[in-house]
C-alpha cells in the first residue's frame, strides 16, 4: 500500500512539473510575441505603410487608439500612422491622405476594417470603400 502511495505522489509530482514547464514555455512565447511583433511594410502612393500582423482568422485593420482589446478569432493588422517608425511623413499629410493610405493597405492585404471612434482616418475610407469594409465599430 505504501508503494502505491509513493507511485501516486510521484505521478502527481511529475504531472505537476510538466504542467508548470509547459505554462512557463507558453508565457515566454507570448511575451516574445508581444515584445517583438513581426513588422512588415507595403509600398503605397503615400510611401511605405509599416504594419504588424498578429493572430489568426479573419483579417481586421486595427487603427491606433483601439489596440486594447483584440477579439479572438480575428487576425489583427495594425498599421503605423504617417511619421511613425518605417512609415514616412508625407508633405502636407492630412486625415484624408492617411485614409487613402489605409485603403491602399486594405487593397493589398485585407477585406475588413475595425476602428474606434478616435481613429478619424477610418471614416473617409468608409465613404468609397465598397465591399472592402464589412463594418466599423
Amino acid at each position: 500500500m505504501a508503494d502505491l502511495r509513493v507511485l501516486l505522489l510521484l505521478g502527481v509530482a511529475v504531472s505537476g512539473a510538466a504542467v508548470v514547464m509547459s505554462h512557463r514555455r507558453d508565457i515566454r512565447a507570448a511575451r516574445e510575441r508581444i515584445e517583438n511583433p513581426e513588422r512588415r511594410a507595403v509600398r503605397t502612393d503615400y510611401g511605405s505603410v509599416e504594419y504588424a500582423r498578429v493572430g489568426g482568422g479573419y483579417p481586421v485593420l486595427a487603427v491606433h487608439g483601439n489596440a486594447g482589446g483584440f477579439d479572438p478569432g480575428l487576425q489583427v493588422i495594425a498599421p503605423l500612422r504617417f511619421g511613425y517608425l518605417g512609415s514616412p511623413m508625407p508633405s502636407r499629410a492630412s486625415v484624408a491622405m492617411q485614409a487613402d493610405a489605409y485603403a491602399c493597405l486594405l487593397d493589398a492585404l485585407a477585406f475588413f476594417m475595425w476602428a474606434s471612434c478616435t481613429s478619424r482616418p477610418v471614416y473617409p475610407i468608409s465613404r468609397g470603400a465598397g465591399t472592402r469594409i464589412r463594418g466599423i465599430r
